[in-house]
């Protein structure tokens, strides 16, 4: 009785310290959990980006450094499948209110079998991980925005009208302004080649890369001839989104249209002279040749889920792409360089190179790793 009655006792001692842990890892737990929602408030801007990513730990805050630069405040990142999640190289971004991050895997596959009428829309046969992250971005986060832009971590905006001021820095919003009216501005891509790089180089995607694809040469590709819109992104009037969203452009409610940088009708013979002298996409499609290996490793987040490329397992355009792209890029384009030194050279730059690195360090994941070896193997 007596051993029974100890032990009796020793189980209500444990009890009522295991007790006690739980309640003080509770409400711990219940003050982080608190912090983190009074950082992470909707916030509400005129222009934000929708984007998808897979491993762009290196590019994403030169990418987002440099966008903020010229007045987009809020970035929705869909993060797919990446290793580690892009969160441990943006979280001061995340706290700051200035990144908001969705990882996702497969989910989109059960909403493509189940609710494919929710999908259905005029811009697209298909659908796909990067269409699938841009609808759910509309429907979540429109409201709190007078302009979304679909862009990829590739993809920069060149705004290449000076400022009104001699140093005055650009500003999308104000560039943007006048488009209120119309459903959205569709903005061509300046096509960007490897300009010499076999591997990775140590600076950012604008300062490294120059040459470009000139107009009179794009304009000869039969690509661009038979979907001249494909070399085309937007950026949508939330007001005017209906539903739906391929790569390029969304459906846009009854009434509302997209122009070009010249307020012109989006007529065939009007896309195909390439309007690109007051804004621009500068896409670095290919960037080095090592980078372009793992580009075609990743895969595409659209095209390779269109129903004739998943019969024929075709993933990516493949080698003949990056030497269509490399011999084409005859021209200089320097406004993308001059765009970065003006905004994030010196000590902000030295920063952006180190935190993805350190970040991917704190993870502890091999993955990680492997990521910055490329860079290694790019800087040696």
């Amino acid at each position: 009785m007596n051993f029974q009655s100890g032990w009796e006792q020793w189980l209500i001692i444990f009890f009522i310290a295991f007790l006690m842990v739980n309640v003080v890892a509770y409400a711990n737990g219940a003050n982080f959990v608190k912090a983190r929602r009074q950082v992470a408030k909707a916030t509400h801007s005129y222009v934000a980006v929708c984007m998808i990513t897979k491993n762009e730990h290196y590019y994403i805050r030169d990418f987002i450094k440099y966008h903020y630069w010229i007045g987009i405040q809020k970035f929705y990142i869909w993060d797919h499948k990446s290793r580690p999640s892009l969160a441990y190289v943006l979280e001061d971004y995340v706290l700051a209110n200035v990144v908001e991050i969705i990882y996702f895997s497969d989910s989109w596959k059960l909403d493509e079998k189940l609710f494919r009428e929710m999908y259905n829309t005029s811009t697209r046969t298909f659908l796909s991980p990067q269409a699938w992250a841009y609808d759910n971005c509309f429907r979540m986060f429109a409201h709190r925005h007078t302009f979304i832009a679909l862009l990829d971590p590739d993809e920069y905006i060149i705004l290449k009208e000076p400022p009104q001021l001699p140093l005055a820095q650009p500003n999308i919003s104000s560039f943007l302004a006048p488009f209120e009216p119309y459903g959205g501005i569709t903005v061509h891509w300046q096509l960007f080649g490897p300009s010499g790089h076999m591997v990775r180089p140590n600076g950012s995607a604008l300062a490294s890369y120059t040459q470009c694809i000139p107009r009179e040469r794009l304009q000869l590709w039969k690509e661009f001839d038979a979907i001249p819109l494909g070399f085309t992104k937007s950026i949508t009037a939330t007001r005017c989104y209906q539903r739906g969203c391929n790569p390029h452009l969304c459906e846009l409610k009854p009434g509302c249209k997209y122009v070009n940088e010249d307020f012109m009708d989006l007529t065939p013979s009007v896309i195909r002279e390439l309007h690109w002298d007051r804004i621009a996409i500068f896409h670095y499609v290919t960037r080095s040749a090592t980078e372009y290996r793992l580009k075609l490793r990743r895969g595409s987040g659209h095209s390779q889920y269109h129903q004739a490329n998943k019969i024929f397992g075709r993933t990516s355009r493949g080698w003949t792409y990056f030497h269509l792209v490399n011999t084409s890029a005859t021209a200089t384009c320097e406004e993308g360089r001059h765009a970065w030194q003006r905004c994030c050279t010196g000590q902000r730059m030295a920063r952006a190179r180190g935190a993805p690195a350190a970040a991917a360090r704190t993870a502890g994941v091999a993955a990680a790793a492997s990521t910055a070896g490329v860079g290694a193997a790019a800087a040696s």
